[in-house]
């Protein structure tokens, strides 16, 4: 069954629990769900597209399946928006990159515009970074995000590490401190 990558995405969101949407997610993966993942989350990627939705012609009449073609298909060609030594003017690159938006299913073109702007979790709230770094790892070559600590936190660590050298156990002491 070849779902698009919106349909998968909006079938993840559906589930009820992380569980279910791991499980889905693992079902599913292919290189397209994993590029994607990655492209999203991943705070190095930078597109070579402006940010924001470009100004392409959206027909949502069309039915699921009957689109000129597909992020799948498309994938081999993604790099062009994404690698900054392909020798190409930025304006033909913005023009492919709208025929391409154009050529997908609008549900497809609207979650390729999310993953460029690194907003899926606003599209699909439910897949977030800690889901997909559970379900895929080291699928992320980048650390987690360190949580910030709190004083509480801090003080207690300080209390636990204590300051100087510990205390002499019985067996280190010399007969001259006896």
């Amino acid at each position: 069954m070849n779902l698009l990558l919106s349909e998968l995405f909006l079938m993840v969101q559906k589930q009820k629990d992380d569980t279910d949407r791991m499980n889905l997610l693992r079902q599913y993966k292919n290189e397209l769900v994993l590029q994607m993942l990655t492209v999203n989350f991943n705070p190095t990627a930078k597109w070579l597209i402006p940010a924001g939705i470009p100004p392409y012609k959206k027909d949502p009449n069309v039915p699921m399946g009957y689109q000129q073609t597909t992020l799948m298909k498309e994938l081999r060609t993604l790099y062009i928006y994404v690698d900054p030594n392909q020798a190409m003017a930025q304006n033909k690159r913005e023009m492919q990159f709208i025929t391409l938006l154009e050529s997908l299913h609008h549900t497809e073109a609207d979650l390729l515009c999310a993953v460029k702007d690194k907003t899926l979790e606003k599209m699909f709230p439910a897949i977030t970074e800690k889901l997909v770094r559970v379900t895929f790892p080291g699928l992320f070559f980048w650390p987690e995000p360190k949580v910030p600590m709190t004083e509480q936190v801090a003080n207690a660590a300080r209390k636990l590490r204590g300051r100087g050298r510990p205390p002499k156990s019985a067996s280190e002491t010399t007969l001259e401190e006896v």
